[in-house]
Order: structure tokens, then sequence, then C-alpha cells
């Protein structure tokens, strides 16, 4: 039998821990308060929907971030 060996989700916590305001994202990990409370108790496959989300967020505040580069005189 085929045995798939699959790596376990590492935390994404890259110790700047600040909630922001208006996001309520880390600014480190973009992780909500909830997801960084949970992720001792996720299994491997909602860690990896979390990351997803993750990924999405980053798109998000990069595409944000060169819109106001774009802007600035």
């Amino acid at each position: 039998m085929l045995e798939l060996k699959t790596e376990a989700v590492a935390s994404p916590c890259n110790k700047v821990c600040r909630i922001d305001a208006n996001t309520g994202w880390c600014e480190g990990c973009l992780r909500t308060l909830h997801e960084i409370g949970a992720w001792s108790q996720l299994d491997d496959a909602d860690r990896r929907e979390v990351v997803i989300q993750l990924d999405q967020r980053k798109l998000r505040v990069l595409a944000l971030q060169s819109q106001s580069q774009q802007r600035a005189p």
C-alpha cells in the first residue's frame, strides 16, 4: 500500500505580534485573534485552510500597498 507523507503545517507566527485595529489581523502573520488562539487545536487540514486565507490576505495587503504607492507624490 502506498503511504503518503505530508509535512506538518508550521505556525505562520514570525514573532511580530501586533493586531491592526482596522483589519483585526496580526501585523506579522495576518491571522485573526481567533485563528491565533485556535491554531494549537486545529488539525493539519484546518491549518492549511488558514494558510490559504493568509496567502489571500497577503495579496490584498500587497495590492493596497501598491495602490497607496502609486497615489503618493
